[in-house]
């Protein structure tokens, strides 16, 4: 067609050159019609993508931040629980030691000494269901804690029914191995609980 248009024009060197720019400028603008077309596809494409990829994000956000809070919900109570043992715990092991110090000695120690018995096995118990929400530091140090008292009291089981050295003997042990920084070692723990659950940092403490 483009022959036949020149031939009828009469086939000049100047019609040749019009036509070849007028088809040179008839490609570059489709082409740059397609181009810009193009590059728009891609860019709304690229949007709807990271439109998708960013909702997809925000769910799993929100799954992960429901996960962690029903995990919060379920460790708090047997934290407290292990917490308001061991609290026990220190409280009836610093009672003897302090009536076996400064106190007459009388039958109710006994009692005492039965019940802390008690208090160490429920210690035992609830630390064993809080392992896995605790920090190894956290476990190691009530766990020793535990251990100590534990083996005091035995000693003194042990001392009373199978020794012969008597009563008395077997109360004075009790009682140094008893001796024990018990303000301290509450505060710590009570310092480490609050980290744990996030109240303050663990070294927050009284001046």
């Amino acid at each position: 067609m483009w022959l036949e248009l020149i031939k009828y024009l009469g086939g000049s060197a100047v019609t040749l050159a019009a036509v070849a720019w007028l088809c040179q400028a008839l490609v570059k603008h489709w082409l740059s019609i397609a181009s810009k077309n193009a590059v728009e596809t891609v860019r709304h494409e690229m949007e709807r993508q990271l439109e998708v990829i960013h909702h997809k994000h925000q769910i799993d956000l929100e799954r992960q931040k429901s996960r962690y809070a029903r995990l919060q919900d379920e460790r708090i109570p047997p934290l407290l629980h292990l917490y308001s043992e061991v609290v026990k715990l220190t409280s009836g092991a610093f009672r003897i030691e302090y009536i076996l110090e400064y106190c007459t000695i009388d039958a109710d120690v006994e009692i005492d000494i039965r019940e802390l018995r008690d208090h160490v096995s429920q210690a035992k118990e609830a630390l064993a269901h809080v392992m896995l929400f605790l920090p190894s530091t956290v476990a190691n140090s009530i766990s020793e804690l535990i251990s100590t008292i534990n083996q005091a009291e035995t000693n003194y089981y042990v001392t009373t029914t199978q020794g012969g050295n008597g009563n008395a003997t077997a109360l004075c042990a009790l009682r140094d191995e008893l001796n024990l920084d018990y303000e301290t070692i509450e505060r710590d723990i009570a310092n480490q609980f609050r980290e744990i659950l996030g109240v303050e940092g663990s070294d927050a403490s009284p001046s």
